[in-house]
């Protein structure tokens, strides 16, 4: 065993090393040397082939597929030219087993690694591991694809594989969508019918290889939905689904409704069908195709035919009559049923099943009738059904969006299902995907809507609670400021009491000394204006502060109408100290002294400047 993974490394290295000028077009399975005397064109009883077009180069392309599949391990380069890629190299790996043994993984190793050191400039990598079902398999074909179809040089090998002809796929594929500008290195790992343990190790062998996995996607199969009840629901219930509509047959099968196992047959029927089919041009009601006509169905049927034949008979100017298209078919009908039969057998072998009970078939290729008599004469198949869905559908060539593809797909499928087995199923609408897009914009719409508003209300409320901290310390302010003012108070009138114990003393020791009632008579309106000043600060507004202000200059304390007379101007209630005479001269009770009332006077008018 390690003899053979030793000497497959180093004919890896021997290839790769050995890639030279490119071979001229027309080449096919033959040998070349290039400057440095090494076979570019690898012979066909080697384990890799290499081909390319006349005008590419293997160090050149932007964009590189990986294709992991059961039986065989390819490499394709496209060129990354927007509006045509091409194909402009490949190396392949076949395996006398399936890919996913552990025998197989060193090898594999040893192939990555070679890729790697190869392969610059590339941009973008994916990977497909299994068998592919992608859903690009449904788009159509372009004139573009077959023109550089016809221009590869094919090796015999890579012709007689059953894979080969998925690098149309892949091209569809990259016409459809922009080119990705990946990092250098980096690699796109698509999961199509691998388990969980196998993908896990598939991912370990390429990133022992020096690849950096970027993404693992999961592949989505179109027909499950639709099928999951075809076969009768039963636990052992096989059906077989082949697709003949597209220019690759593909063959899906499924147990309980469940997809379990679907391969890619490089037999293309469709255009044969659609060749029969054409409005009759010639003599005696045969139809007549041309040399390109009938070189692009060679190349889409897989049937390996020299292109010198085809040369001589353009040179001759003959043309190839809808006899020998007719006589074309065998051979391909051979080979597709021979791929079929050992697909089913695989399959039934892996899944240790007894047999397949029914086939539903659908696509134009499907419509020959040497294709149907093959199918119960070599495969014993008498449980068929033709479904055709497709007869009332035609793609625009302009659409190229998958999803969109998909979805006129699923709806064909479904709705010939529907009629055919009165399944409690609806055929999907094509606007499905859009009412769901246009569902998750307004949800996400709604939901950043909502968030703002909370947001909001959040803010709004943290700004109450400072505005509520704010009061409250204003409030508590205040509050300490009456309470300073009471204790001034307190104090005041304890003093009061004292001069009046005082003064009563000197009375009856001395007599009566008119200075003491001058004394407590200040001292009482000290006290009475501390009182009004912690009326005026506990007041609740500015009517109420006024009120009191104007009651007590009326009350006939007249040592305050200075104090009072100043509040007043200032809350602009008194204009001049004319209205505030004119509240003074209302004033009820005995006037004071002449001199203290005119000392007092002229204290307010001080206050009343300074103001």
């Amino acid at each position: 065993m390690s003899k053979k993974k030793s000497g497959l490394s180093k004919e890896i290295s021997s290839i790769f090393e050995g890639m030279g000028p490119l071979p001229e077009r027309g080449v096919s399975g033959v040998s070349e040397k290039s400057p440095s005397g090494r076979n570019h064109l690898i012979p066909l009883e080697k384990s890799f082939v290499y081909f390319a077009e006349s005008r590419g180069a293997w160090a050149s392309p932007y964009q590189a597929i990986l294709e992991i599949g059961f039986s065989s391990l390819k490499w394709i380069c496209l060129e990354d030219v927007k509006e045509n890629p091409r194909v402009v190299g490949m190396a392949y790996l076949p395996f006398s087993e399936m890919s996913l043994s552990s025998k197989n993984l060193k090898d594999i190793e040893n192939f990555l690694q070679q890729v790697k050191k190869k392969a610059r400039g590339i941009r973008s990598l994916r990977v497909f591991i299994g068998e592919p079902f992608l859903s690009f398999h449904f788009l159509p074909i372009s004139k573009m694809n077959r023109r550089y179809m016809k221009e590869v040089v094919i090796n015999e090998l890579m012709r007689r594989s059953p894979n080969w002809q998925l690098q149309e796929s892949f091209a569809d594929f990259f016409i459809s969508k922009e080119p990705s500008r990946e990092k250098i290195g980096h690699l796109h790992v698509t999961a199509a019918c691998v388990k969980k343990n196998e993908l896990e190790k598939w991912t370990a062998v390429i990133q022992r290889a020096g690849w950096a996995i970027k993404a693992v996607e999961g592949l989505p199969f179109a027909f499950e939905p639709l099928v999951r009840e075809i076969g009768g629901g039963g636990a052992e219930d096989v059906t077989a689904l082949i697709n003949m509509e597209t220019s690759l047959t593909s063959l899906s099968f499924f147990r309980s409704g469940v997809l379990e196992y679907e391969r890619l047959i490089p037999v293309s029927l469709q255009d044969f069908s659609e060749a029969l089919e054409r409005p009759l041009i010639g003599v005696e009601g045969r139809l007549q195709l041309t040399t390109e006509e009938a070189q692009t169905l060679l190349w889409t049927s897989g049937i390996p035919v020299g292109e010198g034949e085809l040369q001589m008979e353009t040179s001759q100017g003959k043309k190839i009559s809808s006899t020998q298209v007719t006589g074309l078919i065998r051979p391909v009908l051979e080979k597709f049923v021979q791929e079929l039969d050992r697909s089913i057998r695989f399959y039934l072998r892996t899944y240790q099943l007894a047999s397949c009970q029914k086939i539903f078939l659908t696509g134009r290729g499907a419509l020959l009738p040497q294709f149907i008599a093959s199918l119960k004469n070599d495969l014993k198949f008498e449980k068929m059904e033709f479904l055709r869905p497709f007869d009332a559908l035609k793609l625009d060539e302009n659409v190229t969006d998958l999803d969109q593809i998909n979805a006129i797909f699923r709806m064909a499928l479904g709705g010939a299902l529907l009629k055919e087995k009165k399944l409690d199923l609806r055929p999907l609408p094509l606007k499905q995907d859009q009412h769901w897009n246009r569902f998750q914009r307004m949800f996400t719409i709604l939901s950043i809507f909502l968030l703002a508003l909370i947001s909001i209300l959040i803010f709004f409320d943290h700004s109450k609670l400072k505005n509520r901290e704010k009061w409250f310390d204003r409030t508590y302010g205040n509050f300490l400021k009456a309470k300073s003012t009471f204790d001034r108070i307190e104090t005041l009138q304890m003093g009061q009491e004292k001069l009046k114990r005082m003064s009563e003393d000197y009375e009856q020791a001395v007599g009566r000394f008119p200075a003491w009632e001058y004394l407590l008579k200040e001292l009482s309106l000290a006290i009475h204006e501390e009182v009004i000043l912690a009326q005026l600060k506990i007041a609740k507004d500015k009517e109420q502060w006024v009120f009191l202000m104007k009651g007590h200059i009326l009350s006939g304390t007249s040592s305050l109408e200075g104090a009072l007379s100043e509040f007043l101007i200032r809350l602009g209630e008194a204009k001049s100290l004319t209205e505030v005479n004119l509240l003074s001269s209302q004033r009820r009770g005995t006037p004071p002294h002449q001199d203290l009332e005119f000392e007092i006077k002229c204290k307010a008018r001080e206050r009343v400047k300074h103001a």
